[in-house]
């Protein structure tokens, strides 16, 4: 009976994050989570990682409640809403803005548990300087929708780019992408088309990769993919073309929903502000909150 609500805040130099930003940012992201989830949070733990800042929260079926009950409300912590008051809440945070190395810009809410109809994807960019390519919001957002539009063409199945989240780490380039099904069509049968034209998926993504405006500037040598693999319910397939070379990889069966990926307007309704505010006085006067059904 557990969620992961995963989120990657770029820009962000984690080394330079305190002790305190980090348990502000805990305490923040859970309130948050509680308020829109209508979950208690004595059930969720957040913990934070590298690259430039991710923020990982387990959320358990605390209270006694169905798994039913849990999938039922994690939609209102993955909702776009959601999502803009937790930028809201990272762009406010002063220690983050102080270990920020430019604009910050929050990522996919991606949310995942097994056992339901959702698809992972996982690969590796060669060759492509991860620092470059995060220090420019507007590459980082073209080459994120490449990357969407090309999985999306390879899977079928009426799949589309606002199916699918990712996650894009330094190591050339690591991506791990949420594909999920439209209604009706399931993750088993998204599988095998990928598999059914897997050959020609190295190629669609070099091809795809290299038409992007201003990525020559974070391209060093010949772009490559490697690492290539999707599954479902347990079972996984791997690509393998002559311009990408490519292992298989095995990414851990899981379930999500996620939030589009679309940059937010800074600007914040009346009703958001109060939301920020009434979170940030919550816990500066020490105070627990504990929202149930």
């Amino acid at each position: 009976l557990e969620w992961n609500v995963t989120v990657r805040v770029q820009q962000i130099s984690f080394p330079d994050i305190t002790r305190d930003t980090h348990e502000e940012l805990r305490d923040y992201t859970i309130a948050l989570y509680s308020a829109s989830g209508s979950l208690p949070s004595d059930g969720m733990h957040v913990s934070c990682s590298e690259g430039s800042l991710i923020i990982q929260t387990t959320i358990t079926n605390a209270g006694g409640k169905s798994q039913e009950s849990l999938d039922a409300r994690i939609p209102r912590i993955m909702s776009v809403e959601t999502k803009g008051d937790l930028e809201g809440l990272i762009l406010d945070t002063t220690g983050l803005m102080e270990a920020s190395t430019g604009d910050m810009l929050v990522g996919d809410l991606v949310g995942s548990r097994a056992g339901m109809n959702a698809v992972s994807f996982g690969m590796t960019v060669q060759n492509i300087n991860y620092a470059i390519l995060a220090a420019d919001s507007d590459l980082l957002a073209r080459f994120e929708t490449s990357i969407k539009e090309t999985i999306a063409a390879q899977v079928g199945n009426g799949v589309t780019s606002g199916d699918i989240s990712l996650l894009v780490s330094a190591g050339s380039i690591i991506i791990d992408a949420i594909i999920n099904p439209p209604s009706g069509v399931e993750a088993s049968a998204v599988e095998s088309t990928f598999a059914s034209a897997a050959t020609t998926f190295g190629d669609a993504v070099v091809t795809k990769i290299t038409e992007i405006q201003g990525i020559d500037a974070a391209v060093q040598g010949t772009v490559s993919i490697s690492n290539v693999a999707l599954s479902s319910g347990g079972s996984t397939s791997t690509a393998s073309t002559a311009s990408a070379a490519t292992t298989s990889a095995n990414s851990a069966a899981s379930t999500s929903v996620a939030a589009q990926n679309t940059q937010s307007d800074t600007s914040r309704a009346p009703s958001t502000h109060s939301l920020l505010h009434l979170l940030r006085t919550l816990f500066l006067a020490c105070t627990t909150t504990r929202y149930l059904l």
